[in-house]
């Protein structure tokens, strides 16, 4: 037999025992609903009673931006229009000064995994996570003056989904300013009077210097001239993304018209392993755990995929969901796994891979 295959298979054996005794579900919340709906199947939530008004003590117990508001609501009770039952995690305010991370319910550090979470609008502006995040430092002469400089910033990684101001997917850098409390996208965090896009039509762009810190490539922005800050990004309307019908078609300040009514849930995947980031988004029915896990996600219909190298930052760090400006926003089906493989999160993703790997090596092994 030969020893260095016979080596191998034991180490594969070894990792075949510790993912299936430490791949799982770290956190999973249906926001007060007894199970969080994956797409293939239902998983209990970790570490959360049903009762909502915990619940949402324990989110707004991690927000970072004291103008950031989250409430438990029942759909079919708090918005009987959109059709749609069960609890959500609501966004009470607006506006930019509103914006900012709202770290998940979860004390762990997060290096490679997957983060779920579905969603649906009732505002122009976009929503996303936060992972790998390490704080900055304290702000010295209060909140106003300190956003504003970049020590305080902190690192990590930013994934936006995007609707109808920012028309894209993308994949930002933190330490960049691209999460900064009380600040837009099209802001510029290191540059309080500045934005980086031409809101208002009359030709004049304000924060386009080289060193900018503006995060959207959207609103007409020129990708590499404005946008320097973000690493990845792919524009809704070069898919034929669309929602309920409507395509996600920019129009000529650069915004989308796409439904805002609650009514349309999107699902949105980060899955992060080593230096490798991938980013799944779209309408449920066509992106959802099951459509990944059988391939359809990154060729079906209507669907957002980005896969991107980037070694910015390694470390691991918290999870966060950020939002901006994102009044009336809904989130539901919230779920952190710290294994990349586990796709549809039944919590044997990577010993399944391993499995594979062990019953090639040992089919080596015996014909040797």
């Amino acid at each position: 037999m030969n020893i260095a295959k016979l080596c191998a298979f034991v180490a594969i054996l070894s990792l075949v025992a510790f993912t299936q005794a430490d791949a799982k579900v770290v956190y999973a919340t249906g926001f007060g609903d007894a199970t969080a709906f994956t797409g293939s199947h239902e998983i209990a939530p970790v570490g959360e009673a049903g009762d909502v008004d915990a619940i949402t003590d324990a989110w707004n117990s991690k927000i970072a931006n004291p103008g950031t508001g989250w409430a438990v609501v029942d759909m079919a009770v708090d918005f009987p229009d959109t059709g749609r039952e069960g609890f959500v995690l609501w966004n009470a305010v607006d506006g930019c000064a509103s914006s900012g991370v709202t770290g998940a319910p979860y004390d762990g550090e997060f290096v490679d995994g997957i983060i779920d979470m579905q969603m649906s609008w009732a505002d122009d502006d976009s929503v996303g996570v936060t992972f790998r995040q390490q704080p900055g430092e304290p702000y010295v002469f209060g909140e106003l003056w300190g956003r504003h400089h970049p020590e305080v910033w902190g690192t990590g990684y930013q994934t936006v989904y995007g609707y109808n101001e920012t028309v894209a997917v993308q994949l930002n850098d933190i330490a960049e300013g691209c999460a900064v409390d009380g600040t837009c996208l099209n802001n510029d965090p290191a540059n309080p009077a500045g934005r980086g896009t031409d809101l208002n039509g009359d030709g004049e762009v304000l924060g386009l210097e080289e060193d900018s810190h503006v995060c959207d490539v959207s609103s007409g922005a020129i990708d590499g001239e404005i946008d320097l800050r973000v690493l990845a990004h792919e524009i809704l309307a070069d898919h034929g993304f669309e929602v309920g019908g409507v395509l996600a078609i920019e129009n000529l300040i650069g915004r989308g018209a796409l439904p805002q009514e609650n009514k349309h849930v999107l699902f949105g995947r980060t899955r992060v392993e080593g230096n490798n980031v991938q980013i799944w988004y779209g309408p449920v029915e066509h992106v959802n755990p099951q459509a990944i896990a059988d391939g359809l996600a990154e060729s079906g219909p209507n669907c957002i995929y980005m896969n991107v190298t980037t070694d910015l930052h390694s470390a691991g760090g918290s999870v966060g969901v950020w939002a901006e400006s994102w009044g009336n926003g809904i989130i539901d089906n919230f779920i952190i796994n710290d294994d990349p493989y586990d796709t549809l999160h039944t919590g044997d993703g990577s010993a399944v891979e391993a499995q594979d790997k062990l019953a090639t090596q040992w089919g080596e092994i015996k014909s040797n």
